[in-house]
């Protein structure tokens, strides 16, 4: 699985058409050694069409699951369209996926072969039977915080290796969505612990990046750290603008044009120069 820059939480075609424009113009593609990633959210709710609690916003970060194929058809050629499936638990997960899958027809038409799972260490055999219907689907693990705060690095990095065969990439993500910026030691030390064991695995760094110099110097300083540029970076939170009521609560929650085109930058040097 190649390397990439990722936007994820684009949530509709307009999304989707200005994230492209904004990877074409600093010249990276399919072709580029870190491609392009558009992150899709989707979730329980959204994939079995459950509405918000009524004191709730709508889910302004998942797209309708009836549009993902569109989206995905035009960003296919341009990016790697990757799915991030949330669940509290890993309960009907294989059922989960080919119920996605089958409604969008994303892996069937070729929109969409990367997977990242935002669920903590999920059973094997539930990515087994993912894996016998979709063989050719790229899995990523996300390590969220609650993993990252509770077990050390050793312990990590043999998790991720009993999935041998089963994944293609782990995400080293502290924040999840929720704009908690990553340790550049934490993320340094499991990266090196993982990478001992899983030499020819995918690993990406997510938490709390933004279209801004700070973050050019997080990625360049984790990039000195542990001597590669081997590696891939996401984005969320940073990327996105929220209005709130009088009583503090997001009303709306979108993603952020005018931060997408610093990131990109700001991230591609970080990794290249």
């Amino acid at each position: 699985m190649k390397n990439y820059i990722g936007v994820t939480g684009v949530a509709n075609i307009s999304d989707t058409y200005l994230t492209i424009a904004e990877f074409r113009k600093e010249k990276i593609d399919l072709k580029s050694k870190h491609v392009p990633m558009i992150g899709f959210l989707v979730c329980k709710k959204t994939l079995y069409e459950i509405p918000p609690k009524s004191f709730k916003i709508p889910h302004q970060r998942y797209p309708p699951i009836s549009s993902l194929k569109r989206m995905m058809g035009y960003s296919k050629n341009h990016a790697l369209n990757m799915i991030h499936f949330g669940a509290n638990d890993d309960i009907a997960l294989s059922d989960d996926i080919i119920k996605l899958f089958n409604e969008t027809r994303a892996y069937q038409e070729n929109l969409c072969k990367a997977l990242q799972l935002n669920i903590p260490w999920p059973k094997q055999n539930e990515l087994e039977k993912i894996l016998k219907k979709f063989p050719d689907i790229s899995i990523v693990l996300q390590l969220s915080r609650k993993i990252l705060q509770k077990e050390d690095n050793k312990s990590i990095a043999k998790k991720v290796n009993s999935y041998n065969g089963l994944i293609r990439g782990v995400l080293i993500d502290p924040s999840g969505g929720k704009g908690q910026e990553f340790c550049k030691d934490r993320a340094s030390q499991t990266f090196d612990s993982i990478r001992k064991l899983e030499s020819n695995l995918m690993i990406g760094i997510g938490g709390g990046l933004r279209g801004d110099i700070k973050s050019y110097k997080k990625i360049r300083s984790l990039r000195e750290s542990i001597n590669t540029s081997n590696f891939s970076v996401d984005a969320e939170n940073g990327l996105r603008v929220y209005e709130k009521d009088n009583n503090g609560k997001v009303m709306i929650d979108m993603l952020k044009p005018e931060s997408i085109s610093p990131y990109i930058y700001f991230i591609k040097q970080a990794l290249t120069s």
